[in-house]
């Protein structure tokens, strides 16, 4: 049975991503009214729901490897075309997402766990080996150098705008969250609650710092991506997803569901 509750929550997603890509892409910079606030809060929010939403897909799909493949491919070839003219491009980081969650796919519980926990120490320790500001120039946000191999490395794994280090582990968190019986209202509970426990705890550091240098090392923006900021973007994504599933069917019944779909 497919839920649509995951389909309204990808439209969302999208909706949100729409918002950010537009502001960035137009270069507004309002800050303190309502739209603004708006915008920044999705930063780094709506596309964490979509990828979540991507490894959920993954998950639901039971794993046809070559079929993946086969779409990570097609995702990467548009991605870089799109990068031509739009520098945040995503798709062709979902090509590498899916590509290196291949090897997991079919992986335990405690694996996918494991390997979220390991991105994350392998992601602090490369942001205190590597410079992350290098190839950026933040003043016009353009990446030089990314046509070439140490460049397209060190922005598809590294800094680049939704680098695989960590934020690979959304993709995981989805595949985890597809072998639950995301249709039970028992689980639509824990999701919510639990989602929005992770999500208050991943920004609580960040208002408890009061060190300057130490704050970015705690900061919940998605640039650069720390561990509190993937805690916090999990607990949002997963509480949303919750929230979605259990109003859905209400939703339905309005007759609404049809659009958002």
């Amino acid at each position: 049975m497919r839920l649509t509750g995951l389909d309204m929550a990808r439209f969302l997603a999208y909706c949100g991503m729409v918002l950010v890509n537009f502001r960035l892409a137009a270069g507004v910079t309002g800050t303190g009214d309502l739209p603004s606030v708006l915008t920044d809060g999705l930063e780094g929010r709506a596309a964490a729901l979509f990828v979540v939403l991507a490894g959920i897909g993954l998950g639901l799909g039971r794993g046809d490897r070559v079929e993946i493949f086969r779409r990570a491919l097609f995702l990467f070839g548009i991605g870089l075309l799109n990068l031509t003219i739009f520098e945040a491009d995503i798709l062709h980081f979902y090509a590498l997402y899916f590509l290196c969650a291949l090897p997991v796919l079919r992986a335990s519980s405690g694996v996918l766990w494991a390997t979220m926990g390991g991105l994350l120490l392998v992601s602090v320790a490369a942001h205190a080996v590597l410079n992350y500001d290098a190839h950026w120039n933040w003043e016009t946000l353009h990446y030089q150098d990314f046509w070439t191999l140490r460049g397209f490395l060190l922005h598809s794994f590294f800094n680049g705008w939704h680098p695989v280090l960590p934020w690979l582990g959304f993709v995981l968190i989805g595949l985890w969250l597809g072998r639950l019986e995301l249709g039970s209202a028992r689980v639509q509970w824990r999701l919510i609650l639990w989602g929005t426990a992770a999500a208050l705890l991943g920004a609580l550091p960040a208002q408890l710092i009061t060190d300057p240098e130490l704050l970015p090392l705690f900061d919940t923006a998605m640039i650069p991506p720390g561990p509190t900021y993937m805690i916090a973007a999990s607990g949002s994504a997963v509480a949303v997803i919750g929230l979605i599933l259990r109003v859905a069917p209400r939703i339905e019944a309005s007759g609404l569901a049809p659009w958002l779909v």
